[in-house]
């Protein structure tokens, strides 16, 4: 399923409750988060970036590094769930100009 459409749905069921997360790593075209954050806003969804770097990751290159790649992101994701701090669109638009 598409992201985009993952996140309109979330919102037209939970509202006000949903969130989208992207992920800002060096490896990340800046071009598809600014598109991220532009379709969060026009979806209306609250959206937060994480930044978050797999260099060492992908420099082992081993034949589990999904596991690896997924599990400090999922780390960094719930942890930042404890924490206010999803960002209005005109607060992020403003950050990744």
């Amino acid at each position: 399923m598409d992201s985009t459409t993952l996140a309109a749905l979330a919102f037209e069921v939970l509202g006000e409750k949903a969130l989208a997360v992207t992920i800002d790593s060096p490896l990340f075209p800046r071009q598809q988060l600014e598109t991220a954050a532009q379709t969060a806003c026009e979806i209306g969804i609250q959206h937060k970036i994480l930044p978050f770097s797999l260099t060492s990751v992908l420099f082992a290159n081993t034949i589990n590094r999904c596991y690896f790649c997924k599990k400090p992101f999922l780390r960094l994701f719930w942890s930042s769930r404890k924490k206010p701090g999803s960002m209005s669109c005109l607060k992020e638009q403003m950050l990744l100009k």
